[in-house]
Formats: C-alpha cells, structure tokens, sequence
C-alpha cells in the first residue's frame, strides 16, 4: 500500500476512535438533578388559561367530573374564572347519593355570585378563602338568581399536584362564549361580562334564538326565578331594580329605547313556573355587548 494512503487511513481511524469510544459508556453531563416545579394551588380571582377540553384532575367521584387546567392571571384569553379554593376537598361541601359521597356544585352559587358583585347574605353558604365575608353591595337579587353564574365547573390537582401533597378543590365560573379578555369580578361593562351573559334575537320559529353578547343582539336575560303566584306586577317591579342593579342605569328603559319585562312561562295550572328578567330593544337597532356594568353613559349600539 501506497505511503500516504496508510498514513491517511491511520489518521482517520484515530479520529473516529477519539469521538466514538468516550461515548460507549455514556456521555457525562456536569451538574445536578433538580426536580420540576409543582404549580401552586390556584388563588381566587385567577382565569383558566385553556379550555377544559381534555385533562380530568387526580380527584375522581362517581357523580361529579373535576378537570384540571393551568391558570394565572386574567390576560386577553381566558376561558374561566376561580371564584372559591377549599384547601382540602374533604372541607368542600358533599352530597351523598346512592351511598358515594361526592362535592357538590351547587355549594359555588353564593361565593360566584359575591365574586360577581351581587349581595349574599352573610350567614349563606360560603367555600374557602372567598367565604365568610358577608361581602355587601348595592346590586340586590331579590327574587332573582343571575344567570352570568349559571355554569360552574369542580377543578382539582394533577396526578403530580396531588403526588406533592395537594388535595384542594376549587370552583372556577365557566362563560357562555370563550376565550375573552379582562375579567368578570364584580361585574364590570365591557368583553368579560358579554362572555358570561345570556343574549339572544328574535326568531321566525322560535321565541328566542341563542346568540353571543359580542355579536348584534335584540335582547338579554339577566336572571331567572320559580313563581308560585300570578302578581305580574309585583315581579315586573323587581325584575327593574335586578336590571337597574345589574347595568348601573338611573333609567334602565333609557327613555323607551329599552324594554324591561319579567315572562311567565308554563300553564297557569302548575303551582310552580319558570320567571325570566329581560330587557329587549323597542326599535329596529341591535346592542352588541351585554347591558351589565353600562351605567348612565351611551348604550352599546351596532
């Protein structure tokens, strides 16, 4: 063989012996282990970054579905809002139902509704750190349950949260129409209120045809109520103090552009019915935000 050939092919098998033998017993990284972070439990007042589409928490009962989510701070995409944080799900309020215990949703409604900018009583049923206030506002329910509080969701800790030590449970306010921007707290006007709220238009078949608060709109409910009685007048009274508390109007009919009702639905024969508190637009113009939070100032007119 040719001199410089074989001094050519030594060197290149002393190169590759160089590179491929240190790594036969596994390359050495210099450093040290450290764990991954475990989120914290959530805090009042935090939104859902992402839907809650997927991930079920390490928490599971037979009646109830709790999710599992990440959350933070409310930014311009949010898809829910946690209104109340037990510490441990064994202090959240149960139900027992064919001899399984499991938490109860409907435990959420007062602190959602405080969380809202609604006045609870005292002394109603409260969960966690948002509970025990006996928060007081000027918005006042009456016979009314709001429907910006209709849907509530469980969420727990993830199989590595409850690995670490974490048993809470909290109640997140789920809107009708996500993601959204700001926040609901204490009902202010703008985007966050128009995700939660329930607007609807006029149809050609049905009465009411379901639509988002941010799109043109004829009307919105603002609460619902059971009726044992006919006094329509007394509950057209109240149906305007719950729209003048819910939108912040002197004049919640602004002169006659607006139309406050209270509806009865069902047969006059049942003792119980189904109340709703409207307001609808009395002319041909469409709002395009919910009236929640609006005040004196202009109305939201497409």
């Amino acid at each position: 063989m040719d001199r410089r050939v074989w001094g050519t092919t030594l060197v290149t098998l002393v190169l590759v012996a160089a590179l491929v033998v240190p790594n036969m017993a596994g390359r050495r990284i210099v450093g040290s282990a450290t764990p991954v972070p475990v989120p914290d439990p959530p805090k009042v007042g935090q939104c859902l970054l992402s839907g809650a589409d997927g991930g079920g928490s390490a928490l599971e009962f037979d009646q109830v579905t709790v999710w599992s989510v990440g959350v933070g701070p409310c930014g311009a995409n949010n898809y829910g809002e946690v209104v109340a944080v037990a510490s441990d799900v064994h202090y959240f309020p149960s139900t027992v139902s064919n001899r399984m215990s499991h938490p109860e949703p409907l435990a959420c409604q007062p602190t959602a509704r405080r969380y809202v900018g609604w006045q609870v009583a005292a002394d109603e049923l409260t969960i966690g750190e948002s509970g025990g206030t006996g928060t007081q506002s000027a918005r006042v329910l009456g016979p009314w349950r709001p429907v910006s509080t209709t849907s509530i969701a469980l969420f727990g800790p993830n199989l590595r949260q409850y690995v670490a030590g974490q048993h809470w449970l909290a109640c997140v306010l789920m809107p009708r129409n996500a993601p959204y921007a700001g926040s609901v707290r204490g009902g202010p006007a703008g985007e966050a209120s128009s995700a939660f709220a329930s607007c609807w238009n006029r149809g050609p078949v049905l009465p009411k045809q379901s639509i988002p608060c941010s799109q043109p709109h004829d009307g919105e409910t603002f609460g619902v109520a059971r009726v044992q009685n006919d006094d329509q007048a007394a509950l057209d009274r109240s149906c305007v103090e719950l729209v003048g508390s819910a939108s912040g109007m002197t004049d919640p009919s602004r002169g006659g552009a607006i139309i406050v009702d209270a509806q009865i639905a069902g047969s006059q024969s049942n003792s119980v019915r189904q109340a709703s508190c409207t307001i609808s637009v009395s002319g041909d113009r469409r709002l395009t935000r919910s009236l929640t939070g609006v005040g004196d100032g202009p109305l939201p007119w497409a």
